[in-house]
């Protein structure tokens, strides 16, 4: 039985995102006549276009689902795996959500209640006052994480200095001295300006 290839019905999915560095695409076939990974991956690779919509080909996925039978992913970007990007491009993430904060005081009491005849105490706004000490209680609160990356080729952030004198100098300027080694720098540097 010879290899053969289809492109699956749902296959096409892309996004077109403002900066072409996050724009990206996957297409999904099905590959069916051989027992071989390595020959189905050679035979979608094949199929599929070496670029879709500008996109170039980045990665190839295949699973099997069956005898002679494999599911294929063709992943199409313009940033490699390595996430590098274009420079002078920007990315932006942020998240929301809820997080929780244990609370013993009340911001201000609106109302308290005791039983009929008998005067509710006061407690200064604690919350949850038992016997023993104040309990207090959690409560959501809002998160908001917000990131910013900003993409510089080595003369845009240093000029004609490259970026490792550029932080050595900046590094320098702080006078810290490097108890170990790190990256480009040896265990004692930089101690002077």
């Amino acid at each position: 039985m010879p290899v053969e290839v289809f492109e699956k019905f749902e296959s096409r999915r892309s996004t077109k995102a403002n900066q072409v560095s996050q724009s990206s695409a996957e297409l999904g076939y099905i590959v069916r006549g051989t027992d071989n990974d390595i020959a189905a991956r050679d035979a979608a690779q094949a199929t599929s276009p070496a670029t879709y919509d500008t996109l170039p080909r980045q990665s190839i996925q295949i699973e099997p689902i069956g005898p002679q039978l494999w599911d294929v992913a063709v992943r199409y970007s313009q940033n490699s795996s390595s996430g590098t990007s274009t420079p002078s491009e920007s990315s932006f993430n942020f998240e929301t959500g809820g997080g929780t904060q244990h609370i013993t005081q009340s911001k201000d009491t609106v109302q308290s209640r005791a039983a009929s005849g008998t005067t509710a105490p006061d407690f200064g706004g604690a919350i949850g006052v038992t016997a023993d000490g104040v309990e207090g209680v959690d409560i959501t609160v809002p998160v908001y994480q917000f990131s910013e990356t900003h993409y510089r080729t080595d003369a845009q952030v240093t000029g004609r200095t490259s970026w490792r004198t550029r932080a050595r100098s900046l590094l320098a300027q702080a006078r810290p001295t490097l108890i170990g080694g790190w990256r480009a720098w040896s265990s004692g540097q930089p101690t002077e300006r």
